[in-house]
């Protein structure tokens, strides 16, 4: 927003649902990025910068306001997806277990 950039408290949110402990975590984690980008790009002792503070402050809050009403299902189709991701590697990596102990013991008979 404006000056302050919210791109990697966006892409921290995503990965945070994917891998996060809980949403409300997650949210709240969000939140405080957003507010820290706003820091980073209106905190100054030049009037005409830091009057911009609260305003990106207040967009902070609105992108906040969005994901904790609406994020719901992405939460959850994230949390799917990370599942079903970690089952094919864990199946892969069965698969080349076998396949090694399969050369193994067919090199000793």
């Amino acid at each position: 927003w404006g000056d302050a950039d919210f791109r990697e408290a966006c892409r921290n949110h995503d990965y945070c649902y994917q891998h996060g402990p809980e949403k409300q975590s997650c949210e709240n984690q969000f939140l405080a990025q957003m507010r820290h980008a706003c820091a980073v790009a209106y905190e100054s002792f030049i009037p005409e910068r830091k009057i911009q503070l609260l305003p990106c402050y207040g967009m902070a809050r609105v992108y906040y306001a969005g994901v904790v009403a609406a994020g719901e299902s992405s939460f959850v189709e994230s949390r799917e997806k990370q599942l079903q991701f970690e089952q094919l590697v864990l199946q892969s990596w069965q698969e080349i277990i076998d396949h090694a102990r399969h050369l193994l013991f067919a090199s000793v008979d």
